[in-house]
């Protein structure tokens, strides 16, 4: 037989391309689609991970007045709040807020924040998702008190296809909060009125014992 017209019928017999299609054009699609779910899955791992760090910052900000308080709930015992017997203390915002520690007075032992590192402590937070690591800060500036959660987990899929979208070996989120004592800033508010009366008061003092003089 010869070969070239043997050639020329199998070219034109339609028998098989399916196959041979399929076998190339399926591992492309295959590929594709599990490059896509696992995109999915760092996407949902992010935003469940900044969930969580938001989670954790709103609630050590909620219950940042009362180291009594319940973490999740924000509930505590009448007994709790008081400044005496294992409470807070009643002036634990200078001393125990990290307030004096801006003036250089912590290292000179004048301000303690082992209060301030109580409640940041990383053991009331319980489980986290994805067995991420946080860490916790607290920053007094005098103006704002703020709490910074960042949460640190291995990226869980397939080392080739961290290399594919050039992703490291490890997802770090970052969340902050702003804590807010609506009581606490209208106390001092007060006290600051109160203090411009005295003055206002001890100044008139002072002036009229000058005009007698």
């Amino acid at each position: 037989m010869n070969i070239k017209s043997t050639w020329k019928k199998l070219s034109k017999r339609e028998t098989g391309n399916f196959t041979i299609e399929a076998s190339l054009i399926f591992p492309v699609l295959l590929i594709l689609t599990l490059c896509l779910i696992f995109f999915s899955l760092v996407i949902y791992q992010k935003a469940m991970m900044y969930y969580s760090a938001n989670t954790i910052a709103d609630r050590l900000a909620f219950t940042w007045d009362n180291s009594k308080k319940d973490w999740e709930t924000g509930e505590f015992a009448a007994d709790d709040y008081t400044t005496q017997d294992g409470g807070d203390g009643l002036y634990w915002r200078i001393t125990g807020n990290n307030f004096l520690h801006q003036f250089g007075a912590g290292n000179l032992g004048l301000g303690n924040s082992s209060l301030a590192n109580e409640k940041i402590d990383p053991g009331r937070i319980g489980e986290i998702p994805f067995g991420a690591e946080p860490e916790i800060t607290f920053e007094n500036d005098m103006l704002t008190n703020k709490i910074n959660v960042t949460l640190t987990a291995p990226i869980h899929i397939p080392e080739y296809t961290k290399n594919l979208f050039g992703l490291e070996g490890s997802m770090e989120v970052t969340a902050s909060k702003v804590v807010t004592e609506p009581v606490e800033f209208m106390r001092n508010v007060d006290f600051l009125l109160y203090l411009g009366e005295e003055l206002k008061k001890f100044s008139d003092f002072i002036t009229e014992f000058r005009n007698n003089r």
